[in-house]
């Protein structure tokens, strides 16, 4: 299964809740760190975003008490980047803790269970996750916008681009976290030469498509689109950790390369690059989570077909089991007489398997009975 099961999640060992919280602190301030380095709209609003999905899946892995390591890491990330007042900082720190607590509650409400997504599963995720960091981007847009005196307008425009960052964050590191186990690790640990290699095409592609995609009069290569074939590539190997990293990879290069004014994805309208690297990267994270629940669903046709064959052969070898302990003489035949299977055999008659089978009834019985034992079948047959 590519897919972590509430059982095999329960059988693995669950860190103390004091650990959850230092783990989800760390990652949060970790990843926050990264994205704002490379910013966009403003020092505290980027499209590259992982604390986000980070959220989303700790608090529906774990537990929604972990919102407090949530709080106080975009509380520190905010102290510490900017020259905002205590306050905005603070209310930039509830909005980044409900947003995340929101799209768990709309996921649990739905019965989305994103430890097991298939295409449907999939599809309700991303519509969640996206409605739920709507409405606490636009808050926090309206909350800079007050800090630096700006117009409503400009507060949209903000949100707007606070919720492409959140909902990209939550594409990209959700699913993946949300369901990474010891089987994953272990593919990868077998296999770690593929995995070497799948990963340093994708960066040589990713270099190739972003950054040194530059070429003489602001020209650029229309060569975006072999980044999905890595992306594919990595999820039919590897399933959602490649699928997930490649796409994490291909997303941080085209956001630096695009904040620098390289590659295709620089713009020069900037609100245009925001929509051209939010679809890039969220048509990416689709196509990754398409091809993982397909291949899931795959496997779990399979694996169930399996279980049915191996339960009806059970069945058979149980019926053959009780025919053969019948003493009496038991032989099927076709419509047309010729015999099937044979079973039985005793001091009472002289008929034999080698006798009978593969042969017509007529060839091995006298007339008389063989027009009974038609009758007898075409009575049978007659009432079904």
């Amino acid at each position: 299964m590519l897919f972590a099961s509430s059982g095999e999640r329960s059988s693995q060992s669950t860190p103390s809740r004091t650990s959850q919280l230092l783990l989800v602190f760390l990652a949060y301030c970790l990843t926050g760190w990264i994205g704002l380095y490379v910013p966009f709209e403003n020092d505290k609003v980027t499209l590259f975003w992982l604390p986000s999905g980070i959220a989303v899946a700790a608090l529906y892995r774990w537990s929604p008490a972990l919102w407090p390591g949530v709080f106080f890491a975009a509380l520190l990330l905010n102290l510490t980047t900017g020259t905002s007042s205590f306050v905005t900082d603070l209310l930039l720190a509830a909005t980044n803790t409900l947003a995340p607590l929101i799209s768990v509650w709309l996921l649990r409400w739905a019965n989305c269970n994103i430890t097991y997504l298939h295409r449907s599963n999939a599809l309700c995720f991303l519509t969640l996750c996206s409605l739920g960091m709507l409405i606490y981007a636009i808050s926090g847009g309206i909350i800079l916008s007050l800090q630096h005196h700006q117009t409503l307008d400009s507060a949209l425009y903000i949100g707007l681009v606070w919720w492409m960052g959140d909902t990209l964050g939550v594409f990209l590191a959700t699913p993946l976290l949300a369901n990474i186990n010891k089987k994953h690790i272990d593919k990868i640990l077998a296999r770690k030469l593929d995995f070497f290699i799948v990963c340093a095409i994708s960066l040589i592609v990713g270099l190739l498509c972003f950054p040194l995609n530059n070429y003489a009069d602001n020209i650029h290569l229309p060569i975006a689109f072999i980044s999905f074939v890595c992306v594919a590539w990595a999820a039919l190997n590897f399933g959602l950790p490649g699928s997930a990293l490649t796409t994490i990879g291909f997303s941080f290069l085209a956001v630096w390369s695009s904040v620098h004014h390289l590659g295709p994805f620089a713009l020069s309208d900037w609100q245009l690059s925001y929509w051209v690297i939010w679809i890039y990267t969220a048509s990416m994270a689709i196509l990754g989570l398409m091809i993982t629940a397909a291949h899931t669903e795959i496997a779990t046709t399979t694996y169930q077909l399996g279980e049915s064959n191996q339960e009806q052969e059970q069945q058979k070898q149980y019926l053959e089991a009780v025919l053969h302990a019948i003493p009496d003489l038991l032989f099927e035949i076709d419509r047309e007489g010729q015999v099937i299977s044979f079973n039985g055999g005793n001091e009472h008659h002289t008929l034999s398997a080698p006798v009978l089978l593969g042969k017509n009834l007529s060839e091995t019985l006298s007339s008389s009975s063989v027009s009974v034992w038609i009758s007898a079948c075409g009575e049978a047959d007659n009432w079904g």
